[in-house]
């Protein structure tokens, strides 16, 4: 149903190679968009909620939803920052699965000055 509400734009291709910190990162997903954001909000109101959720954390860059939905995530600075968002964001929503993850990149694991 969110496919079919699509309306394709062109996107920014990312560019093979390019080295990003996290703060380049985010910058770089602040210049995009994610296509299906629009119709998968409109489809399920709860994806506001969980990116203001997630956006209210300190230390957040930025939050977004991934993909069609499914999954909303933010970018912190540091995994202290995630870890300690993680932990609020349980406390207040104990039916969501949430848990701080690590970039894979170890540039983009490298602690970031918010």
């Amino acid at each position: 149903m969110c496919f079919a509400s699509w309306a394709a734009l062109p996107t920014l291709p990312l560019r093979e190679g390019r080295n990003f910190d996290v703060a380049s990162l985010v910058r770089f997903l602040t210049s995009t968009t994610n296509d299906l954001e629009a119709p998968a909000r409109a489809i399920a109101p709860e994806i506001n909620e969980v990116l203001a959720e997630i956006a209210r954390e300190p230390g957040v860059l930025l939050a977004r939803m991934s993909g069609s939905g499914a999954t909303s995530f933010g970018i912190f600075g540091n995994g202290q920052a995630a870890h300690a968002a993680a932990k609020s964001i349980k406390s207040k929503r104990k039916d969501w699965w949430v848990t701080a993850a690590k970039l894979a990149s170890p540039e983009l694991s490298k602690p970031q000055s918010a």
